[in-house]
């Protein structure tokens, strides 16, 4: 009897996944079509470049049709690992996009020497806050972008809502000019080979990317969980994201955003440590 109703158990979950397969296997036209779309307003060679693997990915696949009516289970499975694939690439880059336009952001190459008038950037920042982890509810993707303009911050949070397709939800909102950037802050004391202690290996974790852009230079900056390299430049550079982007959350954030921040805060190395 117990046998029976765990094979049961078994067919009911292999039913559940195939149909969730081929629901998102049959949205394929539209995620093919909306990173099209998205390639044409990247703003870095980068984001081109990552937008361009993943419709390569994309075009790889025969069009949804052929695929919902394949009957070869193995094809089925190897058709959809290419196209997770190609959306896991494209969620970051298109939630970059759209985050960086809530913030009227539409060229990375925007700050120059010499400002021409008070719309110019002084400098910008942004970071990825990419989820690497088994957790059911942390799985999508965030994204922070700061733009200075000297008499004020502009400053958006973006999140990824499903991993169907690539829908966001983003909040915004203008701090002064004399706000202390506690991100900014955090960059004083970074050490690129400050490795303290031994190397700790976790199935869980985050994997950050920081973009920075002012007169004086640009920077790209990508690092795992501190908890994995237990750094303390990197750890108090993790809190400092954190903080910009609870900033955000405590004046317009609504439920989605208050959960991402909570499951965020569990994952940091300093609430770890505590």
């Amino acid at each position: 009897m117990d046998d029976d109703k765990v094979q049961v158990d078994r067919e009911s979950m292999r039913k559940r996944v195939d149909e969730m397969i081929r629901h998102r296997l049959s949205l394929l036209p539209k995620i093919r079509s909306q990173i099209q779309d998205y390639l044409k307003l990247s703003q870095t060679r980068m984001q081109s470049a990552r937008l361009q693997k993943a419709l390569s990915l994309v075009e790889e696949l025969p069009n949804g049709l052929e695929i919902l009516e394949e009957i070869d289970i193995r094809k089925i499975d190897t058709d959809f690992g290419k196209m997770e694939a190609a959306k896991s690439i494209a969620r970051v880059e298109i939630l970059a996009i759209c985050t960086d336009l809530a913030v009227d952001l539409k060229n990375w190459n925007a700050v120059e020497l010499l400002r021409k008038d008070e719309s110019d950037p002084v400098d910008i920042w942004a970071a990825n806050i990419i989820p690497d982890t088994h957790s059911l509810e942390f799985q999508l993707p965030a994204r922070i972008t700061v733009v200075h303009y000297g008499s004020h911050y502009q400053v958006a949070f973006g999140l990824c809502l499903s991993l169907d397709d690539f829908s966001t939800s983003i909040i915004q909102i203008e701090l002064a000019g004399n706000w202390i950037d506690p991100f900014v802050e955090s960059l004083q004391h970074l050490h690129l080979f400050d490795i303290q202690g031994q190397k700790e290996i976790g199935l869980n974790g985050i994997f950050y990317e920081l973009y920075t852009h002012s007169w004086v230079g640009k920077s790209f900056i990508e690092f795992c969980n501190p908890h994995i390299t237990v750094s303390k430049a990197f750890a108090e550079i993790e809190m400092a994201l954190y903080s910009v982007a609870k900033a955000v959350v405590d004046e317009k954030g609504e439920k989605v955003q208050k959960d991402f921040l909570s499951v965020w805060q569990r994952c940091l190395v300093n609430s770890k440590n505590t």
